[in-house]
């Protein structure tokens, strides 16, 4: 499968954010946004033989939580559900799961931990971490995928050496 992020994060929010523009412009400017990577998408397309092998990731804090399935739809492509992004995003995976499970041929599964910063009460969320320990419920993505008798791609995806064998003795037990 080929996996590609299909959006910009910031431009979406620049465009909802800005004072500047009226909201039929706003709403042209998300459908322009839209239409280029639709085209983007046909364009790789064009050199795969199967388009559902063409997998559109959901990112963090993003537009894709909004327009991915429209997207995959008018693409005739797949979905990527990448778990740590969608908490990341929504705090609710099993949701976001839900949601894009129709289309999803791939996972990208990791956990979200939150450590603090250099304030005295700051913190910030961290992804790409082991599955066994964090914000995510993995043993209920497991069920949930066991559930619906997923058969697609599953990768652990992290970034540590020490996060990727915690996570093949998660998945072992």
């Amino acid at each position: 499968h080929i996996v590609i992020h299909p959006f910009n994060p910031a431009l979406p929010g620049r465009i909802n954010k800005s004072r500047s523009m009226s909201e039929s412009f706003k709403a042209a400017a998300l459908e322009r946004y839209l239409a280029d990577a639709v085209m983007s998408i046909n364009e790789v397309a064009e050199h795969v033989t199967d388009r559902r092998s063409i997998c559109l990731e959901n990112m963090p804090n993003d537009i894709a939580h909004s327009l991915l399935e429209e997207l995959a739809e008018k693409t005739d492509t797949s979905i990527c559900f990448d778990s740590g992004h969608s908490y990341l995003h929504t705090f609710d995976v099993q949701k976001s799961l839900d949601r894009f499970y129709s289309r999803a041929t791939a996972i990208h599964a990791h956990n979200v931990v939150l450590k603090k910063t250099s304030g005295e009460k700051d913190c910030k969320m961290q992804d790409h971490r082991s599955l066994r320990t964090g914000l995510i419920d993995n043993r209920e993505l497991r069920r949930n995928l066991t559930e619906r008798d997923y058969k697609g791609h599953f990768v652990v995806e992290v970034m540590r050496y020490d996060d990727a064998l915690d996570s093949v003795e998660f998945l072992k037990e």
